[in-house]
């Protein structure tokens, strides 16, 4: 387990559980979620997570937020999950709902670029690479 998350976890009472979950939400989650919005979708979110621009900005950021809240809580009650690096599960999930965001709102770009994904995959004389992306978090 992530060592940011042993306060929440091991917290006694319910307002010191609430004073660390809004500690992990506001100084660790809440940047990178903004952070991958504003790389990935070019979505600004300010640090009270609002765009008075951008309606669908401000609900992938809310959207985020929340999930991470529901892992935390499971975490809780669960002794299945585990989260070893904090941060990249947050960036992870703040990710997935771009891309989910990107799929849901142009369907037929998707459908084409698995389409032609497998296409070059069976014919034997097209090869494909992985991109690999490499960040830095330091």
């Amino acid at each position: 387990m992530d060592n940011v998350l042993l306060p929440y976890l091991n917290a006694n009472d319910g307002r010191e559980r609430q004073q660390h979950l809004d500690e992990l939400l506001t100084l660790r989650a809440s940047p990178l979620i903004r952070n991958v919005l504003l790389r990935r979708l070019s979505f600004y979110v300010s640090a009270q997570g609002r765009n008075e621009h951008n309606q669908d900005a401000e609900d992938l950021y809310q959207e985020g937020m929340m999930r991470v809240v529901q892992v935390l809580s499971q975490l809780r009650t669960s002794a299945g999950i585990n989260i070893e690096n904090f941060e990249l599960y947050v960036s992870r999930v703040a990710s997935n709902i771009c891309t989910d965001f990107l799929r849901a709102k142009s369907p037929a770009r998707t459908r084409l670029k698995y389409s032609l994904q497998d296409l070059l995959k069976r014919h034997k004389d097209f090869a494909t690479w992985r991109r690999v992306i490499v960040e830095s978090w330091g």
